[in-house]
């Protein structure tokens, strides 16, 4: 199994991204439009997709904004048919390189909080719970450095 991870380098590079993250958070779907919106907003922006033999096994996005600019925000989705094979891992390792390179010394990543599995996988990498938000049951945890 050999996993390439490679930054989204056009439209359907971002489409595929965004594709993956609607179908893991069907709750909190987004439009291109958003999506653009946010990188826009943001002082330094990174979008990834993980595949597999060409297959795309999930998407991770890592943002820095000026005003937290020690912090990146980041999104990391596997489809749930494709977890359990590297992928995550991946995407976050990427995105922590990415990071660090850019002096941010702590990520953010949302989590649901009906999603054992994510929030397991984000614990066994020394995140920690920062705060619980009652929309959607999900939760916010930080790691203190990349």
């Amino acid at each position: 199994m050999v996993l390439e991870v490679a930054a989204c380098g056009d439209e359907p590079d971002e489409l595929a991204s965004l594709e993956v993250y609607n179908t893991v958070w069907p709750h909190d779907a987004v439009t291109m439009e958003a999506v653009h919106a946010f990188r826009d907003s943001a002082h330094d922006y990174i979008e990834y997709l993980v595949r597999e033999d060409g297959v795309i096994l999930g998407s991770g996005v890592g943002a820095i904004f000026a005003y937290r600019a020690r912090r990146a925000v980041t999104l990391i989705t596997v489809l749930a048919g494709q977890r359990r094979r590297g992928a995550g891992t991946a995407l976050y390792e990427a995105i922590s390189r990415w990071a660090s390179k850019r002096g941010a010394r702590e990520l953010e990543v949302p989590v649901s909080g009906n999603d054992p599995e994510s929030l397991a996988f984000a614990q066994r990498r020394g995140f920690t719970e920062e705060r619980r938000e009652v929309r959607w049951n999900s939760r916010s945890v930080r790691m203190q450095r990349c």
